[in-house]
C-alpha cells in the first residue's frame, strides 16, 4: 500500500515573518525555485511577493515490495493532473472579488500557477494570464517534498475584521505519490490436477493475479500448474503448445472450465514481467532451445467461453530481455520491440 501525508503551509499577510513566511533573499531560500517563481510576478500587486515553505511538506511511504516513483500536485484524490491550457477554480479570489484559477505551468512540470480571471465563476481566463500565486512541489528524495508558495496580489478574506481569517485550498490542490509493486507467483498452493484455467494469487494476495490458460497450436487445451511449474496439458511445453498468462485481478474460482472464467479486470499497468525455466528435457548442454515471448495490451476483459474468442490486443513493445543464471548474460539484451 501506498501512503502520503501532507501538512499546512500557511502564508501571513501581515508585516513580518509569521506561520510558514520566509525571507527569499537569503540562503536556503535564495535558489532557482523561488527566483523562477519570483520571476512569475506581473506588474502591481504586492510591492514584495509573499514566499512560504514548508520542509518535508509531503512524505509518502510503501508498504513492503512497493517503490515509490514520483510525488506530484494534482487536482483531485484520483491524481488527474493539472493541465497546462485547462483551469480548475480554486474557489480563493483577490480583493477585486476574481476567482482564481489553477493550471500546471508550461515549462515547469512540478509548479503550480494560480492565474487571476473574472468575477464570474464559470469563465476560466488564459493560461498566460496575470498570476495571484504559484507554488512549486521540490522532490527531495523518493519519499520527501518540500513545498515553496509565493503570493503576488492580496487576496480576498471574507471576514474582513479578523486579522488571522485563513482562506485555503481544501479540496482543490492534492499530493499524489505513484510506485510500483513486485509481484511473485508460484504453484505450489495451485488446484491439483489438468484444468482449462487457474487463477494464482501472488504472493502479496488477491489484489494481483494470474489467469492460466493452454493452447495446442490454435486450439484450446488443458493447462497444468503445480509445485514443478507451469506447463500446457502435463507439466511441459513442448513445440506448437502455448502457455498463456493474464495478469488480472477480481477471479474467485481458483481453477476450472473454460465456461468458469470469470475475474474483474486486468491489470493495465504491469512494467516488467519474468520467469524461472525449472528443467529442459532433454538436458544436454550442447542442444538448443527456443522460446518465443509475446507481450500484448488487452482491451475488454471476456468471461467464460468468449475469453477464448480473443479479445482485441495490440502488441506491447518488448525494450529489453535479461538471462540470468550458470549461461546468463549481466546486462540486458536490446530488442526491437518484435523480438522473434
Amino acid at each position: 500500500m501506498l501512503d502520503i501525508t501532507a501538512q499546512d503551509i500557511i502564508i501571513d499577510e501581515t508585516t513580518g515573518l509569521q506561520d510558514s513566511d520566509v525571507n527569499p533573499t537569503v540562503p536556503p531560500h535564495n535558489n532557482a525555485t523561488v527566483s523562477y517563481l519570483l520571476g512569475l510576478d506581473g506588474p502591481g500587486g504586492l510591492t514584495s511577493p509573499e514566499v512560504a515553505f514548508k520542509s518535508n511538506f509531503v512524505v509518502a511511504s510503501a508498504s513492503a515490495g512497493e517503490t515509490i516513483t514520483s510525488v506530484v500536485l494534482t487536482q483531485n484524490a484520483s491524481g488527474t493532473p493539472f493541465s497546462t491550457t485547462v483551469g480548475v477554480n480554486s474557489g480563493i479570489r483577490t480583493v477585486d472579488g476574481n476567482y482564481v484559477w489553477l493550471f500546471k505551468d508550461a515549462t515547469h512540470a512540478n509548479v503550480v500557477i494560480g492565474v487571476i480571471g473574472t468575477s464570474n465563476p464559470l469563465v476560466a481566463p488564459a493560461a498566460t494570464g496575470p498570476l495571484a500565486y504559484s507554488f512549486a512541489l521540490i522532490t527531495t528524495d523518493a519519499t520527501h517534498a518540500d513545498l515553496y508558495t509565493v503570493q503576488y496580489v492580496p487576496l480576498l478574506h471574507p471576514v474582513a475584521t479578523d486579522p488571522d481569517d485563513r482562506i485555503d485550498l481544501t479540496d482543490h490542490v492534492f499530493a499524489s505519490v505513484s510506485g510500483t509493486t513486485v509481484a511473485n507467483f508460484s504453484g505450489q498452493n495451485a488446484a491439483p490436477g489438468n484444468h482449462d484455467f487457474y487463477a494464482i494469487n501472488s504472493s502479496g494476495g488477491a489484489a494481483s493475479q494470474l489467469l492460466v490458460t493452454g493452447f495446442l497450436g490454435a486450439n484450446n487445451a488443458t493447462a497444468n500448474v503445480s509445485t514443478q511449474g507451469f506447463g500446457v496439458n502435463n507439466q511441459s511445453i513442448n513445440p506448437t503448445e502455448t502457455l498463456q498468462v493474464d495478469f488480472v485481478s477480481g477471479a474467485n474460482l481458483p481453477a476450472g472450465s473454460a465456461s468458469q472464467i470469470q475475474y474483474g479486470s486486468h491489470i493495465d499497468n504491469i512494467t516488467h514481467a519474468g520467469f524461472t525455466i525449472n528443467q529442459i528435457t532433454p538436458s544436454n548442454p550442447n542442444l538448443r532451445v527456443d522460446i518465443k515471448i509475446t507481450a500484448l495490451d488487452v482491451q475488454g476483459n471476456e468471461q467464460g467461453l468468449n475469453f477464448y474468442d480473443g479479445s482485441p490486443t495490440t502488441a506491447a513493445p518488448i525494450t529489453s530481455l535479461t538471462l540470468i543464471g550458470q549461461s546468463g548474460v549481466a546486462s540486458p539484451i536490446t530488442a526491437n520491440g518484435t523480438y522473434d
